[in-house]
């Protein structure tokens, strides 16, 4: 099997809260009688450990379960009695068969004189609201493996956001002490007459754009941070520390895109219900033409097998336009992460040049701390990026079950639900 190597390796980092932050991420209070706040430790938590509190928190999982549970115990009566009647319908037949092979003459009870449409109301009809009812079970059976994926697939996002957003604010904090720094100058040129007025109004406008900046990242901070708590379970008062552990040396591997395709068609929950549908409605179909045959019935129940056909085969190429989406995503990714990594290389080596040229008088301190944030600005970007390299990989495999989610194949075909009714 061939595979392709991405190679993931930055910097590994621990995202701490800075002591100048909020009180919601330092130094809060633990409610008393919290098991989560027992100890006056912050709660670290990485993603792996976010993922798990996650899916221990929510209920998507066990309510999906459970309704499932709920309607089966609600239309059990219904299942029950719709196979009765059928069994009920095949034990006459065949005992009636077996009288008129014998030569001997059939009870009325096993020949009921019937007409087509009674025939249908007393065996059939019930049959088809049975198999209706089958249907929406199965189609929620098969989405219960895409909870979790769908779940792992938030938390990931907002921590990934979560620790950007903490290196760009630590990136702008350090850089605004050096506009500063800066500013500070400029005052001192403007207050003799060396700068004109319109020049130090703009760096003190300059110096007031970034603080607003930085305001507005404490703000994203602190709603992903509340988010977070909120889809992991965190009681308000505990303390957290997060934890980056995407940024590890890591040797990823990415099997051939045709090995991803086999297991999204394997495994996608929209498939599986698409294809639930199509027979689901050949079924109906074969119930509603026991006992109605006619051209008309036969047109109706062809259109409902059309219609879960048509959309079977929608599903399919979404399917596989998913799967394709999210693997080149991975490459695309992978690309931009070794630009990235060229980028900090090339920003390291002009802080290095800078550093020289200030040892020799050539350029000033500002000069240099403008070239050391380069640094580490785009060490923030490539960062972000090995996040985002990690989290693809893993998406990847998540839209092995997703994939074909936004094609709606839930429900059943028109033809379906047209056949549902009592004859009339």
């Amino acid at each position: 099997m061939i595979k392709k190597k991405v190679m993931v390796g930055v910097l590994a980092g621990l995202m701490t809260v800075m002591s100048w932050m909020p009180a919601t991420y330092a130094e809060t209070e633990i409610p008393a009688g919290s098991d989560q706040g027992a100890s006056s430790e912050p709660l670290v938590i990485d993603r792996q450990t976010a993922m798990d509190m996650a899916n221990d928190y929510s209920t998507g999982y066990s309510d999906l379960e459970q309704q499932i549970i709920d309607t089966k115990i609600s239309t059990s009566g219904l299942i029950k009695g719709a196979n009765m009647a059928l069994d009920g319908k095949e034990q006459m037949e065949e005992a009636a068969r077996a009288l008129r092979q014998m030569g001997l003459p059939v009870p009325k009870s096993l020949n009921p004189d019937m007409t087509t449409e009674e025939e249908f109301n007393t065996y059939y009809a019930l049959a088809i609201q049975a198999e209706n009812v089958k249907l929406g079970i199965a189609q929620m059976e098969n989405s219960l493996p895409s909870v979790k994926p769908q779940l792992e697939s938030g938390v990931d996002q907002l921590l990934t956001n979560y620790f950007y957003v903490t290196d760009m604010l630590n990136n702008q904090l350090d850089y605004y002490k050096i506009q500063e720094d800066n500013f500070k100058q400029s005052k001192v040129k403007h207050d003799l007459g060396q700068m004109s007025d319109n020049a130090f109004l703009d760096a003190q406008a300059n110096l007031e754009n970034l603080n607003y900046q930085i305001k507005a990242l404490v703000l994203n901070q602190e709603s992903l941070d509340l988010n977070l708590r909120k889809l992991l379970g965190i009681q308000d008062g505990v303390k957290v520390t997060w934890e980056d552990s995407y940024l590890t040396d890591l040797d990823l591997t990415l099997e051939e895109y045709d090995v991803y395709k086999k297991l999204a068609f394997e495994n996608s929950v929209a498939l599986k219900n698409a294809k639930a549908s199509l027979e689901s409605a050949k079924a109906v179909k074969d119930f509603y033409m026991s006992a109605l045959y006619d051209i008309s019935n036969q047109m109706q129940g062809d259109v409902g097998i059309i219609e879960a056909q048509s959309k079977l085969d929608k599903v399919s190429l979404a399917v596989e336009k998913d799967i394709y989406k999210a693997y080149q995503k991975v490459l695309q990714t992978s690309k931009d992460l070794e630009v990235a990594q060229q980028t900090v290389i090339a920003s390291q080596w002009q802080a290095k040049q800078a550093k020289a040229s200030y040892d020799k008088g050539l350029m000033t301190e500002s000069q240099l701390e403008l070239a050391e944030f380069a640094v580490s600005n785009n060490q923030a970007s490539a960062n972000q990026l090995e996040r985002h390299l990690v989290v693809a990989l893993d998406d990847l495999m998540r839209t092995t079950i997703t994939a074909g989610g936004s094609t709606s194949a839930s429900g059943q075909s028109s033809g379906n639900a047209q056949m549902g009714g009592m004859a009339q």
